[in-house]
């Protein structure tokens, strides 16, 4: 009979295969920085976006309501009561006293306080999944106990338990510069019990009894002589912001094009390069010339 000879397939030996498992490993090791840093920037991007929209739905809230904005903070509704500034991320707060000191909305289990005062305009939307309410967290903060959407610490919908936002309210304007013993005169904060209105606040303690808090007008801190000293103004930090967000866009590859263009020329992106057009040059004033003899 005819002898057959059959070839052995060769295989991967143990050391070639540690070494592709180890290449894969090392460039591995190198994108992870790049996709966590892109991820980040989208999330910042998001965050962006979300400041933005606070904005457009607090100058609609001071259209409807004599140029108030529901800036501030808040704490117990007891007259003579020490208010903290640092509570300031609050949306809504557990009613102190029951259905009887709560919002007469259902479930009449808690208060809406500072941005959550949008929620009773109707601008936000809470919803099951967040809804229109997701503007006030930022995607970073995803995870975080007391600070996050929907964490076991901070449990969704506003209108049923204490629930805080990502963000923060800079409660009042003129203590620039704080130290011990000294206060600023226009915080606004409001109660968990007692009156719904702002509350005015002496020395970091509510009135007794109280007195009507003057809430911020927006056309006061719009513009910067208006603004008091150290007071951020909102256009400015707008402008920053729409600043940053075209900076962040650019650096993700979504910028627009000349963007793109005036970063290749050289020039910066966050700065606006007027085009000069024919009518420009044709109004520049020419120098006469002088005549040879």
């Amino acid at each position: 009979m005819p002898c057959r000879h059959f070839r052995r397939q060769r295989g991967f030996t143990l050391v070639e295969l540690l070494v592709v498992i180890g290449i894969i490993a090392v460039l591995i090791s190198l994108l992870l920085p790049s996709l966590n840093k892109a991820r980040e920037a989208a999330k910042r991007t998001m965050c962006l976006s979300n400041l933005h929209q606070i904005h457009l739905m607090l100058v609609m809230y001071a259209n409807a309501n004599k140029d108030q904005v529901p800036l501030g903070y808040s704490g117990s509704g007891t007259p003579g009561a020490e208010f903290s500034e640092g509570n300031n991320y609050f949306v809504s707060r557990k009613a102190n006293g029951g259905a009887a000191q709560a919002d007469q909305d259902p479930p009449r289990r808690v208060r809406y306080v500072g941005l959550g005062l949008l929620f009773k305009t109707g601008l936000v939307r809470e919803g099951h999944d967040g809804g229109s309410g997701r503007v006030f967290y930022c995607q970073s903060f995803d995870g975080d106990l007391h600070h996050g959407f929907n964490s076991p610490n901070n449990a969704w919908p506003p209108s049923s338990e204490t629930t805080r936002s990502t963000y923060s309210c800079r409660p009042s304007t003129n203590n620039r510069n704080p130290e011990q013993g000294t206060w600023a005169t226009d915080a606004v904060a409001w109660g968990t019990r007692g009156p719904f209105y702002p509350y005015r606040i002496v020395n970091g303690f509510s009135t007794s009894p109280h007195q009507v808090g003057s809430m911020f007008k927006l056309s006061k801190h719009a513009h910067p002589a208006g603004a008091p000293e150290g007071h951020q103004c909102p256009v400015r930090q707008r402008q920053r912001i729409l600043g940053a967000l075209r900076r962040v866009q650019e650096a993700i590859g979504a910028g627009p094009e000349h963007v793109r263009r005036q970063r290749r020329l050289g020039a910066r992106p966050d700065l606006e390069q007027p085009r000069r057009g024919r009518a420009d040059v044709l109004a520049r004033p020419t120098r006469p010339r002088a005549i040879k003899k």
